[in-house]
């Protein structure tokens, strides 16, 4: 059985001729929880588009599985992967619910009707999320909290095998952010691939289990232990970074 959700071989990509990925080559685990990380600017949220075909590379492969990304048809890809981007306006005035139902979009064509199975997931998801009790208020009037969580709902109602977040708790309070990753880390825990961009170490070292470190161009990859340690970190960051150990988890400060 394929343990692989992703594999790049020798990415580049630049904009305007500026190089933001060098010869990146990484396979990335299924059913795992994988944080890229690194500097602003880095080009860590241009990778994470790259693995989800909304951005394409000037040279190397990516392939998805066994097959390479470009080759997928777009509604064929967004039933395997969902993508959930940093920031959201959606101006329409549409419930909770209806948010969460345009996820279904890549399996209708014109002339389905048959929606048996969109609120069948619709009713999983808004329970996974803990949102079944806002599912008929409008989306505008929900806190960053609990928006943060309908746009996870829906990314799971278009797709469960692959999810690609972009700093989903990074405007959220200590509370949203805690409540974001456990939902998240709970995903994986039942074989959703969960990819996040992440600036938050101490998030990342608690809850994914692979990292990527994205440095001067290049992917880093490694185990935690080797990654998320206060030399390498301080290192990285220019900073420096101490830990302490606090009910069982290392805690991070600077």
């Amino acid at each position: 059985m394929d343990t692989t959700a992703f594999t790049l071989s020798s990415v580049n990509f630049q904009y305007n001729k500026s190089p933001v990925l060098n010869t990146i080559s990484l396979t990335i685990e299924k059913g795992k929880f994988t944080s890229i990380c690194g500097k602003n600017g880095s080009g860590k949220s241009t990778l994470l588009k790259l693995l989800a075909g909304i951005l394409k590379q000037q040279s190397g492969e990516i392939f998805l599985y066994d097959k390479k990304i470009t080759e997928y048809k777009s509604r064929s890809l967004y039933k395997i992967m969902s993508y959930v981007p940093q920031v959201h306006t959606i101006e329409i005035p549409l419930t909770v619910s209806e948010i969460i139902l345009t996820g279904r979009h890549p399996y209708h064509n014109l002339i389905e009707q048959d929606k048996t199975l969109d609120f069948t997931l619709l009713d999983k998801t808004l329970n996974a999320t803990g949102l079944t009790k806002y599912k008929d208020s409008l989306f505008n009037n929900l806190s960053g909290g609990e928006k943060q969580k309908v746009l996870i709902a829906r990314a799971l109602c278009q797709s469960d095998d692959i999810i690609l977040l972009d700093e989903p708790t990074s405007s959220l309070d200590i509370g949203n952010k805690i409540e974001i990753m456990e939902i998240l880390h709970e995903l994986s825990r039942n074989g959703t691939t969960v990819i996040t961009v992440s600036h938050d170490i101490n998030e990342v070292n608690n809850y994914a289990d692979t990292v990527i470190f994205i440095v001067d161009n290049q992917a880093v990859t490694g185990t935690k232990e080797s990654l998320m340690n206060e030399q390498y970190l301080g290192t990285l960051y220019n900073a420096n970074i101490q830990s302490v150990e606090y009910n069982g988890k290392k805690l991070f400060y600077y």
